[in-house]
């Protein structure tokens, strides 16, 4: 089990939150407004709650993938 009785995570003292735009800005050298543009992009496939998550239909429509400077 990764997680205390209470919810927090075992082992883990000091995590900090890294939004995904600053992942990609920071660690991956990408542009901060592309990072926020593919960030827009990548989350919504992330959320936890199925019912909000984003389906392929959904993301197939999403103004990222018709941005047609993006890398290839």
């Amino acid at each position: 089990m990764i997680l205390h009785r209470q919810g927090e995570l075992k082992h883990i003292k000091n995590l900090k939150f890294w939004d995904l735009a600053s992942v990609l800005t920071e660690k991956y050298k990408i542009d901060e407004a592309e990072a926020r543009e593919f960030a827009a992009f990548l989350l919504p496939m992330l959320d936890f709650n199925p019912q909000r998550r984003a389906t392929a239909s959904d993301l197939l429509a999403h103004a990222w993938l018709a941005t047609p400077d993006k890398p290839q």
